[in-house]
């Protein structure tokens, strides 16, 4: 499902990279993994899920909700034409705004799925 997402982001004409960036240019996504997580149900079967971040920079405070409606409504409709396995299992979590010096925003949006491991 990370491919995915990243597939996704890419098909949709977003800048995406999967390497963490100290500087970056506004709206240049970063997508990392954040937490895993297993859950026991019983001694064959596991469900695990899965926490990935999307994390920008960005200087225009009045178009960020709207960036971000965007970026999520654009991955939601590419995730359900292209009939990606488990994306029943994907949503978006939380988005987290921190300010940082000038008028710059640190942007980090939260994605989860969950994956059903058998053993």
């Amino acid at each position: 499902m990370i491919k995915d997402l990243y597939d996704s982001l890419i098909r949709c004409k977003y800048d995406v990279s999967l390497i963490p960036q100290e500087k970056r240019p506004n709206r240049k996504l970063v997508l990392r993994l954040a937490d895993i997580d297993i859950e026991v149900s019983d001694s064959q079967f596991y469900n695990m899920p899965v926490y990935m971040e999307l994390e920008w920079n960005d200087t225009e405070v009045l178009e960020i909700p709207e960036f971000i409606k965007k970026l999520c409504g654009d991955v939601e409709r590419d995730l359900y034409a292209n009939n990606t396995l488990r994306r029943g299992s994907f949503r978006w979590d939380k988005v987290r705004i921190v300010a940082k010096a000038g008028s710059q925003y640190n942007m980090t949006l939260t994605a989860m799925y969950m994956e059903e491991i058998q053993i």
